[in-house]
């Protein structure tokens, strides 16, 4: 298990992290940005989400929101 910790710390995970924190956190309440970090706790979502344009990271969030909610 803290081989896997280490591993995502040093992945994507904290990087879409950071990038929330930095860019669209404001925008959200407390309970919002916890179901933000919930949908970045998948590496592959993270992973997605570092990699895509910049201008299309918050309108991603906004659709994976979205899915959680229907």
């Amino acid at each position: 298990m803290m081989e896997r910790f280490k591993a995502a710390s040093r992945g994507a995970i904290p990087e879409a992290i950071k990038w929330v924190d930095m860019h669209i956190a404001v925008k959200y309440s407390e309970r919002e940005i916890f179901r933000i970090y919930d949908l970045l706790q998948d590496e592959v979502k993270a992973a997605v989400l570092t990699v895509m344009a910049e201008e299309r990271r918050a309108g991603w969030i906004e659709y994976e929101l979205e899915k959680l909610e229907a």
